[in-house]
C-alpha cells in the first residue's frame, strides 16, 4: 500500500495540472511512471464540507498519484473557481453535466478505460446520478455519503439556522425555495431537484464494487451498505474516523490518515495489474468566461508548484493599471469564505481591474513547499509563496501596481509581504490578528484560544441573549476569561509608554519599526476591522482605540465596519471591503 506522504518531508512537486471546461476549472493529477488504465475522478461535497476537505483529496489524489493512477477533480457550477450561470439555469443537471465532462476529460489525458469515483457527501447523489448514464464506471468510493436528497437539505436547513446563531450578525435570507449557510448560496431549482434523489431507489446504479465510510452517528450509511450489497454490488464498510473534527473548520481541520491510507489501499485493490505508458493527449488550459470577465487556470512559481486563477476584465471594459492579489484565509480553498475572493475577482473586473487569487503551498490544491513544516500558518515561509505570485503578476502586467489584500492569517500575511516585498505597492488588510507572531507562541493553540480579550469586550458578550445561561450551566471558563481580562487591562496600561519610547520589547519595537518602513517607502495601507474582532486587541495597544496614533503614518488608512462578523460574511460588510480597495486602486492607477 503506498501512504501519503508527510508534509515535513515530502519532494518537490508541481500543482496538479489545470483545465478550464465546461464552465468549471479541473486539476489533473499526472500519474508518475507507467500508467495504469484505470483512473480516479472526485466528487465533491458541498460548501462548509467541500473547504475542510479539499486538503485531503489534493493528498490523495498526490499519492495515487505517486502509485501510477491519474485523478481529476473538479467543482459544480454556482460553487468554489466554477461559473455560476448554469446552476442557476439547469439546477442539479448542470452538475452531472460537469461530472460527465471531467469525466470525458479525464480519459481523454489519461486514455484510461475505467473510472473509479471518489465521491463525498452531496458527491454521492452526483456521482449515483452520471453513473446510471455511463458504462465506464467500474468502482465507487463513498464518504459520509447523502443518502437522500431530502435528508441533506433538511441538515442544510438546519446547519444554516446553527450558524447564523454562531455568527451573531444579520444575514439576508436565501431566495425563495434556495439554501445559503454563510454566505453559500444553493439555488432553488438545486434545492428542489434534491428532493427528488435517493441512493436507495436508483436502479440504474448498480456499480460492481463500492467502499462506503460511515460516520457513526448515521446509521443511513450502513443501510445504504447494506443496499448496495443487496444489489449484487462488493460492498466494503469502513469508519470515517474523526469526520466531525475534520469538516467543522478549515483552519484547524486535520486530515485522518487512517481513512486516506484505507482508501487508496481499496483503490489499489481495485484496478487491474496491467499498466502501460500515459497517454500524450494535447493540452490546452482554456479559459472560463462570462459577459465581463475571463479567468484562466495556471501553475507558477519554483517547479510550478503554486495554483492560481488569473481573473482579466473582459476586452469591451477600459482598464485600470492593478492588479489585486487575493490572499486566502488559514486553509480555506482560494475561493475563500462564502466565496469572497471569487466574488471580489469577478466584481473587480467589471470596474477593469485584474485579480489574482492562488493556494499557498499545503493550502486546498497547491502540494507542500520542500521541507515545509505541517503548520504553515502564520509562517514567514509564505512570504515566499506570495513573491512568486507578484513575479507572475509583473510577467504578465509589468506596468501594474499591486495591491495585497486577505482576512484574518491572510490579513497577517499580506501585512508581512508589504514589509518584505518591494513591488507590492498597497495592501489592504481585513482583521488581522496581530503584526507580527509572537515568538515561542502556538499557532495551534492560538487558534484554538484566541488572544486576551478586554472587559468591554466580555461585558458586551454577557448582554448578548442566552449568555448568562451558558455561564450557570459551566459552558464557560470564567476564571480563564478573567485571567485574560487582567493581562489585557496590563497591556492596556502600558500601552501608551510603549508608544512613546517606540516599543518596551523586542517585539513592539519590531511592529512600530514596520510601518515606520511602510511609511518610508509610501506602501498604501489600509486596516479594516469588524467592531469588535478580536484582532483590535492588538490594534488598540499599538495605535489606541479609534486610531489616534496612526496620524503620523500618512500611508495607512484605518476603518470599523459594524455589524459584521470577523470573516465579513453580511453584504454590507463585503461591500465595505470591496470600496477599499476600488478606493487603493483609484489612488495607484
Amino acid at each position: 500500500m503506498t501512504s501519503a506522504r508527510n508534509p515535513e518531508s515530502v519532494a518537490p512537486r508541481s500543482a496538479a495540472e489545470p483545465f478550464a471546461l465546461a464552465g468549471t476549472i479541473g486539476l489533473y493529477e499526472q500519474p508518475q511512471g507507467r500508467a495504469h488504465s484505470t483512473a480516479v475522478l472526485f466528487c465533491n461535497p458541498w460548501g462548509l464540507e467541500d473547504m475542510c476537505t479539499r486538503r485531503m483529496r489534493r493528498i490523495i489524489a498526490e499519492t495515487l498519484g505517486d502509485a501510477g493512477i491519474g485523478s481529476f477533480r473538479f467543482d459544480y457550477p454556482g460553487t468554489g473557481n466554477a461559473l455560476d450561470e448554469a446552476a442557476a439555469v439547469l439546477g442539479f443537471e448542470s452538475w452531472i453535466l460537469a461530472f460527465e465532462a471531467a469525466a470525458d476529460e479525464l480519459k481523454r489525458l489519461s486514455n484510461c478505460q475505467s473510472i473509479i469515483v471518489i465521491a463525498q457527501g452531496v458527491g454521492a447523489l452526483v456521482a449515483a446520478s452520471a453513473c446510471q448514464r455511463r458504462q465506464d464506471i467500474g468502482a465507487i468510493a463513498l464518504l459520509a455519503p447523502a443518502v437522500t436528497g431530502r435528508s441533506f437539505v433538511r441538515e442544510l436547513s438546519m446547519m444554516s439556522h446553527v450558524v447564523r446563531e454562531k455568527l451573531e450578525v444579520e444575514l439576508p435570507e436565501p431566495q425563495a425555495d434556495g439554501l445559503s449557510i454563510a454566505g453559500l448560496d444553493l439555488p432553488a431549482k438545486i434545492v428542489n431537484d434534491l428532493k427528488k434523489i435517493s441512493l436507495t431507489k436508483m436502479e440504474g446504479f448498480r456499480p460492481a464494487r463500492a467502499i462506503v465510510f460511515k460516520r457513526e452517528e448515521n446509521p443511513g450509511d450502513q443501510d445504504l451498505a447494506a443496499d448496495l450489497e443487496a444489489r449484487g454490488c462488493a460492498t466494503t464498510v469502513r469508519n470515517f474516523t474523526s469526520y466531525e473534527t475534520l469538516t467543522t473548520d478549515p483552519t484547524v481541520a486535520s486530515v485522518p490518515q487512517d481513512v486516506v491510507d484505507q482508501l487508496i489501499s481499496w483503490v489499489q485493490d481495485c484496478i487491474s495489474s496491467e499498466t502501460r505508458q500515459a497517454a500524450t493527449a494535447q493540452r490546452t488550459t482554456g479559459l472560463n468566461s462570462e459577459s465581463h470577465f475571463s479567468e484562466r487556470p495556471l501553475r507558477f512559481g519554483n517547479e510550478q508548484r503554486l495554483f492560481g486563477i488569473l481573473c482579466t476584465p473582459s476586452p469591451d471594459i477600459p482598464k485600470r493599471n492593478a492588479t489585486v492579489l487575493l490572499i486566502s484565509a488559514g486553509y480555506e480553498p482560494m475561493w475563500g469564505w462564502a466565496r469572497t475572493s471569487v466574488r471580489l475577482a469577478r466584481s473587480l473586473a467589471k470596474e477593469g481591474i485584474s485579480s489574482l487569487r492562488f493556494d499557498c503551498a499545503n493550502i486546498a490544491d497547491s502540494p507542500s513547499a520542500p521541507q515545509s513544516e505541517a503548520q504553515v500558518l502564520y509562517s514567514e515561509k509564505q512570504v515566499l509563496d506570495v513573491a512568486e505570485a507578484v513575479k507572475l503578476i509583473k510577467s504578465e502586467q509589468p506596468d501594474h501596481a499591486i495591491i495585497a489584500t486577505g482576512r484574518c492569517s491572510a490579513a497577517y500575511l499580506g501585512f508581512r509581504s508589504a514589509l518584505a516585498i518591494a513591488d507590492l505597492d498597497g495592501a489592504v488588510i481585513v482583521n488581522p490578528l496581530v503584526f507580527e507572531w509572537p515568538q515561542g507562541k502556538s499557532v495551534d493553540e492560538a487558534l484554538r484560544s484566541p488572544l486576551d480579550r478586554s472587559a468591554d469586550h466580555y461585558y458586551a458578550r454577557l448582554r448578548q441573549k442566552g449568555a448568562w445561561q451558558r455561564v450557570l450551566r459551566g459552558e464557560v471558563d470564567v476564571a480563564g476569561k478573567l485571567k485574560q481580562v487582567v493581562r489585557a487591562g496590563v497591556r492596556a496600561a502600558a500601552s501608551p509608554v510603549a508608544h512613546l519610547v517606540g516599543g518596551l520589547n523586542r517585539r513592539e519595537r519590531s511592529v512600530y519599526a514596520a510601518f515606520r518602513a511602510l511609511a518610508r517607502r509610501s506602501t498604501l495601507l489600509t486596516l479594516i476591522y469588524s467592531e469588535n474582532d478580536v484582532g483590535l486587541v492588538e490594534f488598540n495597544h499599538f495605535f489606541q482605540k479609534g486610531g489616534e496614533r496612526l496620524k503620523s503614518y500618512a500611508n495607512v488608512d484605518y476603518k470599523i465596519v459594524e455589524k459584521a462578523d470577523h470573516n465579513f460574511t453580511p453584504p454590507h460588510a463585503f461591500e465595505s471591503y470591496r470600496m477599499e480597495l476600488l478606493e487603493m486602486v483609484h489612488k495607484l492607477s
